[in-house]
């Protein structure tokens, strides 16, 4: 869900909408994939959404967004600077899932401090 959440979040469009078509196929999934996890995220809340047609976030689901794009960049930066690389999306996209918000808050902070920000 919550890589639905985050694509959702990264590729709206201004009025906060996607189709799920588009929405597949950056996730590299099909349709009927996509509109069955749709549904799940229409029952959270965090969308509205009409089979095979937009996707559009709602508050919660825009909150949701933004939590998973903080914690996606925020693992991105530590395990870059730790590993003095450029990129470690395949890394970041492997592990995110399993850190809780505390965890990443910690992190961010040791980054600062290693940064001496």
């Amino acid at each position: 869900m919550e890589d639905y959440i985050e694509m959702i979040y990264r590729a709206k469009d201004d009025k906060g909408q996607i189709r799920l078509s588009s929405l597949a196929k950056k996730l590299n999934v099909g349709v009927s994939a996509a509109s069955k996890m749709a549904h799940k995220l229409k029952d959270c809340g965090y969308i509205s959404y009409e089979p095979y047609g937009i996707v559009a976030i709602t508050k919660k689901g825009e909150n949701e967004g933004k939590r998973l794009i903080s914690r996606h960049n925020i693992l991105s930066d530590f395990f870059s600077y730790i590993n003095s690389s450029d990129n470690e999306l395949e890394l970041v996209e492997n592990i995110e899932h399993f850190f809780d918000d505390r965890t990443v808050e910690n992190l961010r902070i040791l980054l600062i401090s290693l940064k001496g920000d």
